[in-house]
């Protein structure tokens, strides 16, 4: 399980150059104070980078033999939430942000909450997360969501 951490570590490290190198690309002109359309880029760069390294410390640091059972289960659940992930991806820009948003945030609701999972709370979830969201970005940072391209 070690050189698995570690190889995963080292394919994280590298992604998140790979979006550094990318996003250092994007051109933008700007009047304002704004941050522009590198921000969160570099942010989620630094998110890969920074858990891709402290995954490779912990598994250099690890004792061999002290693996953690894989559950068959929690891998195919991990999966679907990726692919839940993607899926929302590909509907911000196909519908845009309003009608995928709560939708998505309603769907790993229903996923991530199990037995204890009701329907109104998913609900209320996905439509008070939409709401902060577009509160957060278009009265407090001051940009602009997703719109659909589909229409």
């Amino acid at each position: 399980m070690q050189r698995i951490d570690q190889l995963t570590s080292l394919v994280l490290v590298a992604v998140g150059l790979i979006v550094i190198a990318m996003t250092s690309r994007i051109t933008y002109t700007s009047f304002t104070d704004d941050p522009g359309p590198r921000l969160f880029p570099y942010l989620g760069a630094a998110v890969l980078i920074l858990s891709g390294l402290s995954i490779f410390v912990k598994a250099c640091r690890d004792k061999p033999g002290s693996a953690i059972p894989v559950d068959r289960a929690l891998m195919l659940r991990g999966a679907m939430l990726f692919a839940l992930m993607g899926l929302y991806a590909l509907a911000m820009k196909l519908v845009g942000f309003y009608p995928a948003t709560p939708v998505a945030v309603f769907a790993l609701y229903w996923m991530i909450a199990g037995a204890s999972r009701r329907l109104w709370r998913g609900i209320v979830l996905g439509l008070a997360t939409t709401l902060f969201i577009y509160l957060l970005f278009t009265l407090g940072l001051q940009s602009y969501l997703p719109e659909a391209s589909l229409f």
